[in-house]
């Protein structure tokens, strides 16, 4: 079984690093199962087909994405001591989906929900992934509100989503470089401080 896993890992891995090198055409059969060292019929067992693999590989990216700092946020809001803390920890992860790995990662997901929208199985794995993670997202907005240190008047799991929402679309400001990125982080920053505290950001 531990065989089976690594191989289909290791596949998922070579098409991944394809991807990223030179997109998703670059992705062929042949040269995946040289690289990892199995024979085709090995990859057809994993996935089915060339689409399935690649589906998995997108699959595996945007879960990678999304668990980037998302589960040191929810233990830095488990472990807050305060609500000057815990302010700090929302504020300094907002911020921090400016700096360049942020943009990687974004760059990632938009990629990933783009090729999603022809590709049911993917939209799928996205979503159980988001669902996955949200609750993460949502549980630490949620001790918050437990410790008095917030106000959701939406409940934690649709201001989770929003939040997530709102980050992911500064993706539309790091494509276009006639925007101000510092304003869209101002507001995003302004917004999410209203929206848990009742105040703008100081």
């Amino acid at each position: 079984m531990t065989d089976r896993i690594s191989t289909r890992d290791r596949l998922i891995d070579a098409a991944i690093a394809i991807i990223e090198a030179g997109g998703e055409a670059a992705v062929r059969v042949d040269v995946v199962t040289e690289q990892v060292g199995v024979t085709k019929p090995s990859l057809y067992h994993f996935f089915g087909d060339r689409d399935g693999l690649v589906t998995a590989a997108y699959a595996e990216m945007y879960r990678r994405s999304l668990l980037h700092g998302l589960r040191e946020f929810h233990d830095a809001v488990v472990d807050a001591a305060t609500p000057e803390e815990y302010r700090r920890i929302i504020e300094s992860t907002v911020v921090s989906f400016s700096d360049p790995e942020g943009i990687r990662r974004r760059a990632v997901r938009a990629s990933v929900i783009g090729s999603a929208v022809t590709r049911p199985t993917l939209q799928a794995a996205v979503v159980a992934v988001n669902r996955e993670e949200m609750i993460l997202l949502a549980r630490a907005l949620e001790i918050g509100v437990k410790r008095g240190w917030s106000n959701l008047r939406h409940g934690p799991q649709a201001t989770a989503y929003w939040w997530w929402g709102v980050l992911n679309g500064r993706h539309l400001v790091e494509i276009d470089d006639t925007l101000d990125a510092a304003a869209w982080d101002a507001v995003t920053l302004d917004a999410v401080s209203r929206l848990l505290f009742g105040a703008p950001a100081p």
